[in-house]
């Protein structure tokens, strides 16, 4: 119990030390290239899995909700986005031990991917259901695009700004030292993504509505 109490105790002395160092470190030399790239896949369609199988791709997705639990799904609109970062950092080794890290250059990549619509086999195209069941997930795929869209810039603006502020630090190992540096970026950019996802899910639940499906059946004899 002992050491258990003293842990936090020497990591804090730990993070003092280390903050001391890097304040040590010589100013970064030059500025941070960033660059900065988004991608937008467009969306393919399948129309070959029964409901049960549409369903199944709801309760392995991301994000998956629980007051989804035991609906049944005509139709869905799924895919996922990925952020990459890729860094270039020089290093300055310390007489005392460890290195002195200054970011160099950042590449950074946001993708939304994997989009697929899946419209329920039971319902052949040219068929009245299977149009309207179609033309509801392209306002998801519309959503999608739009938030992605409208977030593209903040996440450069975001990654651009904690690149050119990041100051020099201190490793142990200048072998994490890229590893650190991304960490640190992955960790600007998670507010801005996190708002995204937000703002998608918001926009997507005002048109998931019973009142929406009940208009969307009403158009169709034959479901």
């Amino acid at each position: 119990m002992r050491f258990l109490a003293a842990l936090p105790v020497l990591l804090l002395a730990c993070l003092v030390a280390d903050v001391a160092w890097a304040a040590s470190c010589p100013p970064r030399p030059g500025q941070v290239a960033v660059v900065f790239n988004t991608e937008f896949a467009e969306p393919r369609y399948d129309n070959s899995l029964g409901q049960r199988q549409i369903s199944a791709v709801v309760r392995r997705a991301d994000g998956y909700q629980e007051s989804a639990r035991g609906r049944h799904f005509a139709g869905l609109t799924h895919g996922n986005y990925r952020s990459s970062i890729r860094v270039g950092v020089a290093m300055l080794e310390q007489a005392r031990g460890g290195a002195c890290v200054w970011l160099t250059e950042v590449l950074g990549t946001v993708r939304y991917e994997g989009l697929t619509v899946y419209v329920d086999r039971a319902y052949r195209p040219g068929s009245c259901p299977y149009e309207e069941i179609l033309a509801h997930e392209r306002e998801h795929v519309d959503i999608i695009r739009k938030v992605f869209n409208r977030y593209r810039p903040k996440l450069r603006e975001r990654l651009e700004a904690k690149a050119r502020s990041m100051k020099p630090f201190w490793v142990a190992r200048g072998k994490t030292a890229a590893r650190k540096a991304v960490e640190r970026l992955n960790l600007a950019l998670k507010p801005v993504l996190d708002a995204m996802n937000r703002e998608m899910h918001r926009s997507h639940e005002r048109i998931d509505t019973d009142a929406n499906y009940q208009r969307i059946s009403a158009r169709c004899n034959s479901w």
